[in-house]
Parts: structure tokens; C-alpha cells; sequence
């Protein structure tokens, strides 16, 4: 079975150390072989153990020739924080994450060999880094993506929104402020389309998820843009059940995207 590789990372962007989780193909021992990298992403609430601990990734990604990497985001919404100074946690991802994965680990360090997904609040956060720096993967996949999150506060969000308030205020500040218009993910792919090449693109949502709404709103959005993607609806909800099933047609999807 896949191997599992805990690392500590001293970021110089968070100012503390870092855990992150590296899964690494079976054959990466015997072999002097360089590998693609998929970046995965946990959701709000979570941490870099959850897709180790809550799905079967291990044995997933054990079928495909591939290096999976579990960050920890905290509850950071992968954005740099507009409240907390050393809560920096795109600059962490792109300062410190990939150049340190690149350099301790066999993997092909370019755009063509590079992708980032994610569930819920992991899955906006690959998306929206995807969007913003199509220069660096190319390939991006979110399920149950929380897309959302930026344009909710406590004036435009209902009850169904109420837990996920504090973290993101905490994160993206008041109502109309900078990071919130910053890290719009609408705003994000409008201003992508003239980006020229953008990553293969692959969403998905549970057809009992809170969250079906804002991702067909999203997939329209692109549709309306000229961003290709793929979208499905599928059977189930907003819990590590889905999860685990749909993360088998990411890994192979990556696998296919990626050279």
C-alpha cells in the first residue's frame, strides 16, 4: 500500500511549523522515477490528517503513479488573513508548501506535472488557486466546494450559514473589504478567462448538499465565461462518505491531466 510520510515545515510565511501529510506510490522506493503531484486540500473544521485518517486515500492513490499532498490549512480558507497577520495561508502555499515538496520529494516541479483539489473549504481554496495561478497546476478538481464563503457575512447569510460565520469574518473581514473582494472566486474566473491556457478544471457536488445551489451557480459562471470544465451532480451529501468515493475519480482524473 501507498506510503504515508509526515513532515513538519517551518514557515516563514506563518512564522511557526507546519504539518503536512505526503503519500507516495508504491513504487517510489525502488525506483529513481519522478512523479506528478496532486495538492489535496481538507475542509473547514479539519486538518492535514483528514483525508489520510477519514477516506481510504491510501489505497485509492496506491493505483495510480502519483504523489499525493495533504496540507494543513487550518481554518484559514486558504486565504491570506485580513484580520491575523501570520495567518498567511496562500502566501504559505506558494512561498513555502511547494518549493519545499519540490525539493524534498521526486516530483516533475513544473505546471505540466502539477495539480491541487479539495473538499468544501479545500475545495474553493483549489480552485481558487488554480484560477489565480494557472501558471503553476494544471489541474484542479473541488467536491462540495464551499465557493460561497467570501460573499457570506452576517447580514447576507440565513441560518443554514451560521456555523461557518466566525472563521470566515475572522478570515475575510468585513462585508466589502479588500480580501473578501480579493478572493471572490466569481470575480477570481471572470478575470481568468483572459488568462490564456487555464488547468483542466473537474467539480462535483452531492445532490443532497447545502451546498448544490452555489455550485451550479459557479459551473454556470464558467460555462458563461468560456472557462471549460467538467461538472457532475452525484448521489449523497456533505460528508466524508462522498468524499471517499469521489476522491477515486479525482486521483484518476489527475492522473490523466497531468504528464
Amino acid at each position: 500500500m501507498a506510503e504515508v510520510v509526515k513532515g513538519i515545515l517551518p514557515s516563514r510565511a506563518l512564522k511557526r511549523d507546519v504539518p503536512y501529510h505526503v503519500v507516495l506510490p508504491t513504487s517510489y522506493s525502488i525506483s529513481r522515477k519522478r512523479y506528478p503531484v496532486l495538492y489535496l486540500l481538507h475542509g473547514l473544521f479539519g486538518s492535514c490528517d483528514n483525508w489520510i485518517e477519514l477516506t481510504e486515500l491510501r489505497r485509492h492513490a496506491d493505483k495510480h503513479e502519483l504523489i499525493v499532498v495533504t496540507p494543513e490549512g487550518a481554518d484559514s480558507w486558504y486565504v491570506d488573513s485580513a484580520s491575523e497577520k501570520r495567518e498567511k495561508f496562500e502566501n504559505y502555499v506558494f512561498r513555502d508548501l511547494i518549493p519545499r515538496i519540490d525539493d524534498v520529494f521526486r516530483t516533475r516541479a513544473q505546471c505540466e506535472s502539477r495539480g491541487i483539489a479539495g473538499n468544501s473549504m479545500g475545495g474553493y481554496g483549489a480552485l481558487k488557486f488554480a484560477l489565480k495561478r494557472p501558471d503553476k497546476f494544471a489541474f484542479a478538481a473541488s467536491t462540495s466546494g464551499a465557493f460561497h464563503a467570501p460573499l457570506l457575512s452576517d447580514a447576507s447569510a440565513d441560518e443554514r450559514w451560521a456555523e461557518l460565520l466566525p472563521s470566515i469574518n475572522r478570515v475575510f473581514g468585513a462585508a466589502g473589504s479588500r480580501t473578501r473582494r480579493y478572493n471572490d472566486i466569481f470575480q477570481i474566473a471572470s478575470r481568468a478567462r483572459t488568462k490564456g491556457s487555464l488547468p483542466v478544471i473537474f467539480i462535483d457536488c452531492g445532490i443532497d448538499d447545502s451546498f448544490l445551489d452555489v455550485n451550479r451557480e459557479f459551473s454556470e459562471k464558467l460555462t458563461e465565461y468560456g472557462i471549460v470544465h467538467q461538472y457532475n451532480e452525484c448521489p449523497g451529501g456533505h460528508d466524508w462518505h462522498y468524499w471517499d468515493l469521489r476522491i477515486r475519480e479525482i486521483l484518476k482524473r489527475a492522473v490523466d491531466a497531468l504528464s
